[in-house]
């Protein structure tokens, strides 16, 4: 991670040189990530808010929906779920106004694990099955796996165990085909 920062901050330094937003946005965002990845959440919610503040001048509602998820990301690894989901919902009406229904399964699915953290399985189901319906318009095997585990997972919370066992195995060997 240190020498990954180090190439991220020599390759900010030329895009703002260069006088690059766009890309000063992306580089911002992968500072971020690199900080994510390294748990210091602090640093990497700076780096996210700046890529967002970057985007949105910019007009560039992709950057934007990007750092505002990967904003609602962090508050979720520090348990802050009211937080999470209100990032989370922006970034998801940004995918809708972009139409990016890769992005939109993706918030859908993530607003779907925070519901199902606060126990609210209602909400939770209801948003991991939006998500799942869009990720197999778009054919995203590596989605379905995902969102099939989240969903038995959700069952196996309410006990729910036949419908469980469904959605897990089905999971599981949609990821033996996938190689995951």
């Amino acid at each position: 991670y240190p020498k990954a920062l180090d190439y991220d901050f020599k390759a900010l330094k030329i895009v703002e040189e260069l006088g690059d937003k766009n890309l000063i946005a992306n580089k911002l965002g992968n500072i971020g990530l690199v900080y994510q990845n390294q748990a210091d959440y602090p640093k990497a919610l700076d780096y996210y808010f700046r890529a967002s503040q970057m985007a949105e001048e910019l007009g560039n509602k992709v950057y934007d929906a990007i750092a505002l998820g990967n904003i609602g990301g962090i508050y979720y690894l520090q348990a802050d779920y009211p937080k999470a989901l209100d990032y989370y919902f922006k970034a998801l009406k940004m995918a809708e106004e972009l139409g990016n229904k890769r992005e939109i399964s993706k918030n859908l699915d993530r607003i779907g694990i925070i519901y199902n953290k606060k126990k609210d399985f209602k909400k939770g189901q209801e948003y991991f099955l939006k998500a799942l319906k869009i990720a197999e318009e778009l054919r995203d095997k590596n989605h379905i796996a995902v969102l099939l585990g989240n969903i038995g997972s959700l069952y196996t919370e309410i006990k729910k165990y036949a419908e469980s066992e469904k959605y897990l195995l089905d999971a599981l060997k949609l990821d033996k085909e996938i190689g995951l």
